[in-house]
């Protein structure tokens, strides 16, 4: 479905086909740029797409993202998440948004476990409330990332309240 930019004498095409987006330009019958789904660029199907301006489209990608490109189609705004790192990112807001709450409740307090059998553990499992294995993964790696061992010694330790718990987790 082709859309033409703004009247100001730009003549770019942007044009959505079942497998790709191209930005043409009319007066050289020339490619500006394109993205193909299934790519690392583009790992979402682009479902719909706009002008916001005469260099910029807009693109509706199947997994919720309104991302933001210039005319090349190749920089934009992106769900991180979507994408291969080579080491993980020491981010919480990384994770999904339930996960990450249920994350910050357990690190402040865990109600159902007592003192001297099972303790306050930092080491979560499906039984915690993370309902796919990876989430429990990613929830598991940002505490590894997040959290020293002596802040984790401490946070396990017997005898510590809610109100200290509640301090020490404030800074992450």
């Amino acid at each position: 479905m082709p859309t033409f930019t703004d009247p100001q004498g730009n003549f770019k095409l942007l044009v959505l086909s079942p497998d790709s987006v191209s930005v043409w330009d009319v007066r050289e019958c020339e490619s500006v740029g394109e993205l193909r789904h299934g790519t690392r660029e583009s790992p979402s199907r682009v479902l719909d797409v706009e002008w916001a301006a005469s260099d910029r489209a807009v693109l509706a990608h199947s997994d919720g993202c309104v991302r933001v490109t210039g005319l090349s189609l190749a920089a934009s705004t992106s769900a991180v998440a979507e994408y291969c790192l080579e080491r993980p990112a020491r981010c919480l807001p990384l994770l999904p948004n339930k996960a990450r709450a249920n994350l910050q409740a357990l690190l402040h307090h865990q109600p159902w476990r007592k003192e001297g059998e099972e303790g306050y553990s930092l080491d979560f499992t499906s039984e915690d409330g993370f309902s796919r294995p990876e989430e429990l993964r990613m929830v598991n790696e940002q505490v590894g990332l997040l959290l020293s061992e002596e802040v984790r010694a401490a946070l396990e330790s017997e005898g510590l309240d809610t109100a200290r718990r509640g301090l020490i987790v404030a800074r992450y």
